[in-house]
């Protein structure tokens, strides 16, 4: 893959990845290799320089069944030591049996193919091994799953004209998806970078990530978050320009900078949390298909009506994600034949006219978040005009510094309400986010510079002050939050012993 800088500066902008990330790619103590292993489940780890896991999490729902309970006993132990607990976890949960013994692997590292290689080797011994140990002979692969050949086949289809992207391999896909499931960076921008870069991506964004983090925790987490911030964080970051209003004498030629920033910081925070919110509300591979939908699917797999159960998920759903989830076991432990090859065609025919249909519909914001997204550029507009009206009557050259200081908000908003008329998109808004937030942080560094430390702290003690006003609010937050996490516990529990039960009957 290609690093191109100005890409990736441009796109990370959810700011997971830190200023200094880059700048331990080139070896030592830092070094990260990435592993992804595809059972259905399907699991990756980070692991660190030593081959220890630093994270480890389920890309799937049955990943997150099969990892919940074990993260902690898998966590800052060596990569041997892993395998044995997620294939014993696997057999044990009936994922690995005699219908499936067929497991993905992939790697790749920061410090190049050599120490990717040997990983894999560690990791095939390991796991051949516990697996023979349980009874079962498991072969390991790396061609890559159904799932992700189909995705990265309608990936090349999309750039015929780019010969990186023609030349691209499962495991180098795999790499760059992982990395847009992290969040923050879309897919054209990730195959735009150096696998070094990904791994060190990934393993920032997947540092802190909950083994109960399920698409439903998320979400609601995601809502919560956002309500907070449309009522609390949004009188917090009106302090900074209270208090220069409140000290305008002592501070003329920088008068702006309280107004500024919370105007760059109101558009990033609102733009990101409504891209949050509605990213989670339709995710494209949890979407439930409808009827005529799920009838070609059948077909396509030869499933009888009474085999419907085989393509649904723990909700009992029938999605994208759930029928690949069927797919990819069925697909790689059959023998290749000219039927089999056929009914993969098929499959992928229905998958992909089904997911441009629902792309489709859910790509465009929906009214509730496009009316929010509104709201807050009208907060932004208010907020230029309330700048501008402060500075007014003071010399030419602060009106001139104040102007070029709000210049990226005025056009920001210029350019979204011309793509508003067609409707708003989530890489719309995250794009704005960024811009907004990358200035919101200039003008903060520049308001550190230019209060003294005692007016520094009385700014700091009226934000506080701010802050315990919306206690209660941040309460409610929490609850939600707290209540999300114990019904996704449950669920996984749940479907962790019915698979277990099940593997025992």
């Amino acid at each position: 893959m290609k690093s191109k800088a100005l890409k990736l500066t441009s796109v990370l902008c959810a700011g997971v990845m830190t200023a200094g990330l880059l700048a331990g790619c080139s070896g030592g103590k830092d070094d990260k290799t990435f592993v992804s292993l595809d059972i259905n489940p399907s699991v990756e780890l980070i692991l660190d320089a030593n081959d220890r896991v630093v994270s480890v999490y389920g890309t799937n729902e049955d990943g997150q069944v099969l990892l919940y309970g074990e993260t902690s006993a898998i966590l800052g132990k060596d990569v041997d030591t892993a395998i044995e607990i997620i294939t014993t976890s696997a057999v044990e949960l009936g994922y690995l049996d005699e219908d499936n013994k067929v497991v993905e692997l992939s790697a790749s590292s920061t410090v190049g193919s050599r120490k990717s290689d040997k990983v894999l080797e560690k990791i095939d011994a390991k796991l051949t091994a516990t697996a023979d140990s349980l009874g079962i002979a498991v072969s390991a692969e790396s061609t890559g799953a159904y799932s992700l050949l189909r995705k990265l086949d309608a990936f090349k289809a999309e750039h015929p004209e780019d010969e990186d992207i023609q030349k691209m391999t499962a495991a180098e896909f795999r790499l760059a998806l992982s990395a847009t499931e992290a969040g923050g960076i879309t897919l054209e921008a990730a195959v735009e970078l150096d696998d070094d870069e990904l791994v060190q991506y990934i393993a920032e964004a997947r540092e802190d990530i909950a083994e109960f983090a399920t698409a439903a925790y998320n979400a609601a987490k995601s809502e919560a978050f956002r309500l907070y911030d449309s009522v609390a964080q949004t009188a917090i970051d009106s302090v900074y320009s209270v208090y220069y209003t409140k000290n305008l004498l002592d501070h003329t030629d920088t008068a702006y900078y309280g107004g500024a920033y919370q105007m760059y910081a109101l558009g990033a925070r609102g733009f990101d949390a409504i891209a949050d919110a509605a990213e989670y509300a339709g995710v494209l591979a949890s979407t439930p298909l409808d009827e005529a939908q799920i009838a070609k699917v059948m077909t396509a797999l030869g499933l009888e009506e009474t085999e419907i159960e085989k393509i649904k998920d723990g909700n009992g759903n029938i999605t994208i994600e759930s029928i690949e989830a069927y797919a990819d076991v069925l697909f790689k432990n059959s023998e290749a034949n000219a039927e089999l090859e056929k009914m993969k065609t098929e499959l992928t025919a229905a998958l992909n006219e089904t997911e441009s249909k629902i792309k489709a519909e859910i790509e465009r914001l929906s009214t509730e978040y496009a009316e929010e997204a509104e709201a807050i550029a009208a907060s932004v507009n208010a907020t230029v005009a309330a700048v501008k009206a402060t500075v007014a009557l003071l010399p030419d050259s602060v009106q001139e510094a104040t102007e070029k200081a709000i210049a990226t908000a005025v056009r920001v908003m210029e350019e979204m309400e011309k793509i508003a008329e067609n409707g708003l998109t989530v890489e719309d808004l995250r794009g704005y986010a960024a811009e907004l937030r990358g200035e919101a942080d200039r003008i903060l560094e520049l308001i550190k510079e230019d209060l003294s430390e005692e007016e520094y702290a009385e700014l700091e003690e009226m934000k506080a002050e701010a802050e315990a006003k919306f206690a209660d609010a941040r309460a409610k937050m929490e609850e939600t939050i707290a209540k999300a996490e114990e019904s996704a516990r449950n669920y996984l529990e749940a479907l962790k012993n019915e698979r277990k039960a099940g593997a025992q009957a």
